[in-house]
């Protein structure tokens, strides 16, 4: 599959052919070949849909500042990962001594 490439070392962009996502199950690097080589290259660099949109979206960001624009788009803002009430405080005295009540109940059941 063509796709456009767009490394960090490269001012501007690529056609490559992607040969797979990642390389194996630990290393996400995408495995690609380039146009007249055959030799196989990973890459970490941004890997687009070659579309004319595409395109024309990438050549209107000046070739220079590409990667780094193409980074910016695609961080997430970043804050806590799940929303929750906060509990009441509780004494870690209090917590223990209940624990070791409630295990001692299940001691004297027998479980």
């Amino acid at each position: 599959m063509k796709v456009l490439h767009i490394p960090q070392s490269l001012n501007g962009y690529e056609v490559v052919t992607l040969i797979a996502e990642q390389v194996s199950e630990k290393n996400r690097l995408a495995v690609i070949t380039k146009e007249g080589d055959d030799t196989i290259y990973m890459t970490g660099g941004f890997l687009l849909m070659d579309t004319p949109k595409v395109r024309k979206t990438l050549d209107a960001i000046p070739k220079k500042d590409l990667w780094h624009t193409l980074y910016e788009l695609r961080q997430r803002p970043w804050c806590k990962r799940k929303y929750y009430e906060p509990q009441e405080e509780v004494n870690k005295k209090e917590l223990d001594e209940l624990l070791n009540d409630k295990f001692d109940e299940l001691v004297d059941q027998g479980l």
